[in-house]
Order: C-alpha cells, then structure tokens, then sequence
C-alpha cells in the first residue's frame, strides 16, 4: 500500500508540472506574439539616420561595402576605419536575405531573452548534480525552482525598456544591438560553464540498454558543450567589433572559461572507479573544447583583419584606438604639461612641442594650422573647446578637409614616422594621473572624484531605467527639410532617406501627414507605459538585489545552515560569483563613460550616459533574476527549518508531557536461570576442544 501510495504522489506530481509547462509554455507564446507585433509597428528614428553624419549616417554608408570598400572621395577615405564594421555587416546581412530590420532586431531580443534564461536555468540545475558527502534531503535534485518563474524570468527579459528607448533602440545605430548580443553571451557564458561542473554519477549497470541510454546522453551532453562553445566564440567576435570599447565585457567571459577549466580539474581529482589514463583523455578533451571559443575568436579576428588588409593595406579595426594616428594620441596625452586639464587632454603647449621635433610633422604645415583653425563640428580652435577624445576625430576631419594622403596606408606610414620621433626626443612624461586605457588622457584622484556626477547618472540609469523615454512618432520622421542647415538641401536628405530604406529593408515616412505615423501613436503609448512600469519596480528589484546579497553573505558564513542544505548554500555563492564578474564589467563601462562624458550639460550627460552604458541592463536584469531566485529559495529551505524545529520540539514536548506521556509499569513473569543440573542439560555443559573452537573462529578484517 505505501509503495502504491508513492507512486501515486509521483505521477500527480509529475502531471501537475506538464500542466503548469503546458499553460505557462502558451502564455510566453502569446507574449511573443505581443512583443513580435509591437516591435513590428514601433518608428524607426529616420530624422538621426540622416543628420548625425559621424555616427548614425556613417555606418549606414558603411553597410555600403562596394563604396566602403572601395572610397572615392578624400571623407570616404579617412573615416574608412573610423569606426568598426559589426553592425554594417549586420544590416548588409539582413538585407541580403530579404529580412526587414524591425523583424531581425525584434528576433534578436526574442533569441536573447530565451538563451539569457536557459543559461541561467541550467546553471541553477547543475549547481544541484554537484556531489558531496552528505546528500541534501531531498537527494542529489535538491530544490527546483517553479516552473513559471522561469517564464517570468523569460518576459522580463523580453520585454526590456532598452528595445524602446529613444536613443538606444529607436535608432539605427549600433548601440541598438548591444542589449541583445549581452543577453547572448551571459546566457552562452552561464551555460558553457554550467555544463563543466562536477556532476553526480550513477552507479555502474551492464544492461545494454542502460549503456546504450547513457551513451547518447553523453554524446549529447558533450554535443551542446561543442554547439554552446563555437557559439559562444562567434556571438563574442560579434560584439567584439560593435565597438571599440567592447573589452569591458572580458571579465565575464574570463570568468566563465575560469570556472570552465575548475570545474574540468575538481572532476579529475575525483576518484570515481575510471582508470587514471581515461580520466587523463576526458580531461584533455574537456580542456579542448573550453579552448573552442578562444579559437573562434581568434580565427574571427583574423578574418575581420585580413578584410581591411586586402582593401585599405593595414590590419587595423578602427584607426580611433589602433594604429599610428591612436598611438600619436596616446603619446600626446602622456607627454607632461602644466596646461591639461580633466577636459582638455592634449592642449596646445603639447601639440606645439611636438611639432617643433618632429620633421615630419612639420613637412605638412597646414594640418597643424587646420587644428587651431577649424576645430570640428564647429566647436572651436583646438586650443578652445576641442576637449577629451575629440582630438581623434579631429585629426580625421582635418586630413578629410586638406585632403592630405591618398589612403589609410599612406596615413598610418607618416604617423608612424612621427611617432618614432617623438619616442626618439624623449620628452618629459607624465607622472601623476591614472588611465583605465592607453586611449583616454591620464587623470589625478582629485579629478576622477569630480566625475562623480556622471558615475552617480550612469549608475542610475542602469539600475533604475532613469531618463528613459520615447518621443513621439513625429520626432523620428525622416524629414527632407534642411531647416536651418545650409550644407543640407531636399535633393540630398531624400536621396539619404532613400539610401536608408534601401539599408535596412523597409519605407520610412519622409513626412508628419504619412499614415504610418498615425498608426504608430498607440504602439508608442503602449511602449512608454511598458518603461514606466519597469521604472516604477526598478527600487523594489534593487533592494531585493541588495537582501539576497546580504542573506547569501550570511550564509556563507553560518555554518550549521551551510550543513543543512548544501543546495542553498550553492547557489548563493553562484549569485556572489555572478554580482562579481557583471559587477566588474559594469564599473568598469560605467568608469569609461564618466571619463569621456563631456560636461557641457545635464541634458547631454544624461543622453551619454544612457547610449554608453545600455550594454550594462541586460547584466543587472539577469543578477536581479537570480537574486529573486535566491530569495525563493530561502524562503523555502527557512520554512523546512522552521517546521522541522517546530517537530523537534512538539515531539519533545509531547514525550515529557506527563498527561500524554504517563508512565506505565508492566510486570514480566520472573524467569529462571538455567543450570546445568535442570532438564534442559542432562549431560551438562558441552565441552568443545581447542582445535574446533580454532577452526570455527572467524577473523573478520578491520573496517
């Protein structure tokens, strides 16, 4: 009857998880469709497309590649590399296949929400399969969080306020993709080293079937190891050449080949009955396959490179932070002078010495008379208001506008002569100051103190989706009035506003009385309120954030719960291991934000504060899921403590009770010892001799 009862128990438990699968499974369809539908009808910001000629314009001619790759005019020239070719080949990828971009963006958010949480997910079960000496009650499974938790970690992810934002997922720029290929690679990452941890093994069982069942479950573990390894390596070459500041993302990938490689070694010191030589193979095979990623990307990068060699004759990604014209840069920030300040990084004192040095330098007299002259983008002389890395662009505009060398080669050929100078005259360097990359100017402590309210802006725009907003769909209208900008004519917006649907696939409205912009007024009311709904629970998750932090801290160092539940104990130092490696990748972006954000005003630092750091939310959503999982989960293991404690104590209670407890006395029937004159021996006691006694005796070894 028990064993009837059990199995009983088992399969309505086992029909009630299909039943919770099955609706939760549809709902997340439905919200699919929702988001797929809302993404679909959303504006696309046509009006930046057009006017920002050095950001949104110019990756779109980049995904031009006939004319990327072959430049005529002396601007094609010179901002060839200025920028890196990700999100060009992206929009030339989707257009080849005939995929309009609202489809291929909202597709990218719908595959990162999904792999973010199946990363998370299998990382949460495996923690589970570690063994140990002492089982959890419920045995090696341990604690499962519900099924719909996961469809809700899922829609939270889904739908993030960052597919929406003006300046982040309304325009065509390549800070549109970064939420979702940081979904991508958290999600690839949690789950390539998920599958490397020490895991239980079931006893050994000749069967065949048994063997053959086991066997395809271990190729297809190692299968997905393989797929989620050349996966994990492509999605990170990707993102690696979206931007040139896409190295803050290392400590999380770095993280996650650690905990690979650990987690290869802690299973080949376990003793599981395997010979010493076939742990050794599985070792170097496992080893193998964390180094896939590696490979890709190395391979990538080498592919990416060989491109611009065989079109521009240098190697280099984007000649802002690689090459002779960013190192020229990196040397004029170094060099000491009573002039720099925290905006300006290479003032005119620097850039006079250098070119009373340099020979070189000095063979092209107007690039540095177009310096003090023209400045760029009409801010000023250099010795005005050219501030931070601006100089970079600077230098670009001029050797556009003087039409100085006639490719990149030649470029980089006379910078470098100019750098070998430079290093050749041995100029005082300077001394105090710290910078996080050879690529922005040195600061003192006092300085990157005063940063503090770009740091304080940044922060609270990744945790608390501040400044977040959408305009209304008029504002995005790729207009063909040049208003009050004389270098723009109709003639030449149109044909940008042509260039631009031909980019991305669809038809933008060039005009305010365009249909389409009155059927896009309700999506756009329905996607502000989406933000502001997120704003509002943004506090509440953080402080959650902050609890499970604490109670995971706590726990860590309690040791009796740690004994209780090893489960528990688990995965709060997994969600210490992931506040830690996201922790680190979002100061650092966020510190490289405040030490580039140009301080002119609130309004400005407020929108670079949002486009630089947008890459962060994805990694603060995912902490704030698994916070929420902790905490779950603490409220269940804390309740079994409590009712067991409750039953401990009820059970002692009730034995001491003297109403429940009385004490009973039995008398037993007095029984008599037997000697060797009763009955039961007439012959007396049995003698036994030395030599049987010797035989009969069992020596049983030590345990």
């Amino acid at each position: 009857m028990t064993d009837v009862a059990a199995l009983r128990a088992n399969v309505l438990r086992r029909v009630w998880w299909l039943l919770q699968a099955v609706i939760c499974t549809w709902l997340s369809w439905q919200a699919v469709l929702i988001r797929w539908n809302l993404g679909h009808n959303l504006p696309l910001d046509g009006y930046r497309s057009t006017r920002n000629l050095f950001d949104d314009w110019l990756l779109i001619q980049y995904a031009q590649l006939e004319r990327h790759f072959h430049p005529v005019t002396a601007w094609d020239k010179a901002f060839a590399l200025a920028k890196t070719m990700s999100f060009p080949y992206f929009l030339n990828a989707i257009r080849d296949q005939g995929i309009p971009y609202r489809t291929a963006f909202t597709g990218l958010y719908v595959i990162g929400a999904f792999v973010a949480t199946f990363g998370l997910w299998r990382l949460w079960r495996r923690l589970t399969r570690i063994p140990s000496r002492k089982a959890d009650a419920r045995g090696v499974r341990g604690w499962r969080p519900p099924v719909w938790f996961w469809h809700l970690a899922f829609l939270f992810l889904l739908f993030s306020p960052t597919a929406f934002e003006d300046v982040s997922g309304i325009r065509i720029y390549r800070e549109a993709l970064l939420p979702p290929i940081v979904m991508l690679l958290a999600g690839l990452a949690m789950a390539f080293a998920a599958g490397f941890l020490p895991r239980a093994r079931s006893p050994f069982d000749r069967r065949w079937w048994v063997l053959s069942w086991r066997f395809g479950q271990w190729v297809a573990r190692w299968a997905l190891q393989v797929a989620l390894g050349l996966a994990l390596g492509a999605v990170w070459a990707f993102f690696w050449f979206i931007k040139e500041s896409s190295i803050w993302l290392a400590p999380m990938a770095g993280a996650a080949l650690l905990v690979s490689v650990v987690g290869i070694l802690c299973t080949a010191f376990v003793r599981d009955g395997r010979h010493i030589v076939v742990r050794l193979v599985a070792v170097i095979a496992a080893l193998a396959i964390v180094a896939t990623p590696l490979v890709v990307f190395d391979k990538s990068d080498k592919a990416y490179r060989q491109v611009n060699v065989d079109n521009y004759g240098v190697s280099i990604a984007s000649s802002r932070t690689e090459g002779e014209i960013a190192g020229f840069f990196q040397r004029l920030y170094n060099i000491r002078s009573k002039d720099r300040t925290i905006k300006q990084w290479a003032p005119s004192s620097v850039i006079e010495r250098v070119y009373e040095i340099s020979p070189t330098l000095q063979s092209k007299p107007a690039l540095l008379w177009y310096m003090y002259e023209e400045g760029f983008l009409g801010s000023g002389s250099w010795d005005g208001t050219a501030t931070k890395d601006m100089g970079v662009w600077a230098v670009h505009w001029d050797i556009a506008s003087l039409r100085l060398f006639r490719n990149q080669k030649e470029t980089q050929r006379f910078f470098h002569k100019v750098n070998q100078e430079i290093d050749a005259a041995h100029l005082p360097q300077q001394t105090k100051g710290f910078s996080p990359s050879a690529s922005l100017g040195p600061l003192t402590l006092d300085q990157i103190w005063s940063m503090s309210p770009s740091f304080q802006t940044s922060a609270n725009s990744v945790l608390y989706w501040d400044g977040y907003t959408i305009n209304k769909p008029s504002k995005y209208v790729c207009s063909t009035d040049p208003g009050d900008d004389a270098s723009l004519t109709r003639r030449k917006l149109a044909k940008r506003c042509a260039t631009v649907d031909k980019t991305i696939g669809e038809k933008l409205p060039t005009s305010v009385k365009d249909p389409t912009v009155k059927r896009q007024r309700p999506y756009v009311a329905q996607a502000r309120r989406i933000i502001e709904g997120y704003q509002a629970y943004a506090p509440t998750l953080v402080n959650l954030g902050i609890a499970a932090l604490v109670a995971s801290l706590l726990l860590m160092l309690a040791w009796p719960l740690r004994r209780v539940s090893r489960d528990w104990n688990r995965r709060g130092m997994a969600l210490w291991g992931l506040f830690l490696s996201f922790g680190v990748c979002a100061v650092a972006l966020i510190l490289a934000t405040a030490w580039i954000t140009y301080p002119t005003s609130d309004d400005l630092m407020h929108l670079h504060s949002k486009l630089y750091t947008v890459g962060i939310t994805p990694l603060v959503q995912i902490l704030e899921i698994a916070a929420c999982l902790f905490l779950l989960q603490s409220v269940v293991e804390t309740a079994k403590l409590v009712w067991r404690s409750y039953l401990k104590w009820l059970t002692v209670s009730m034995a001491e009770s003297p109403v429940l407890c009385r004490p009973v006395e039995i008398e037993w029937p007095a029984v008599e010892p037997e000697t060797p004159d009763s009955p039961a021996h007439p012959h007396g006691p049995r003698k036994v001799s030395k030599n049987k006694a010797r035989k009969n005796h069992h020596h049983h070894p030590k345990r």
